[in-house]
């Protein structure tokens, strides 16, 4: 059962640190390109810069918290990010009004939300991982 713990968290660190890339990296696109039209369904709250902004410090506090999580400091920060991008698919596909358009859309939707639960699933098995001193490792 350890090692299943140990490729839950290796990719959980990996996925989460894929998806702040993306969303950084989709940010500054729009933030550098003056942009005013910029919108994401999932996230049906804010639009445009605004939108940019948030998505830009989401991607940063994710990097964060894999780093610190990899790392073996403040696993807790790791739960908290994956819990709210688990939140946010789920709350966006499937609680809100978004519509796919075919059932290549919906199958999508179901492989990124298993995969953003098992990135969950592995921050919880950090958060009860034992851990050994620096001497011992």
């Amino acid at each position: 059962m350890a090692i299943l713990g140990k490729l839950l968290r290796l990719f959980g660190y990996v996925a989460s640190a894929g998806l702040c890339v993306f969303l950084i990296g989709m940010s500054l696109v729009v933030l550098l390109s003056e942009s005013g039209t910029f919108a994401v369904e999932l996230v049906p709250w804010w639009t445009g810069r605004e939108l940019a902004k948030w998505l830009l410090g989401a991607g940063l506090f994710g990097l964060l918290a894999s780093a610190l999580a990899a790392s073996g400091r403040f696993p807790i920060l790791q739960l908290v990010w994956t819990a709210a991008v688990f939140g946010t698919l789920a709350y966006g596909y499937y609680w809100s009004n978004y519509k796919w358009d075919d059932y290549d859309g919906f199958r999508s939707s179901l492989n990124m939300t298993g995969a953003a639960f098992t990135a969950l699933m592995g921050a919880v098995t950090g958060m009860f991982a034992r851990r050994l001193p620096a001497a011992q490792k």
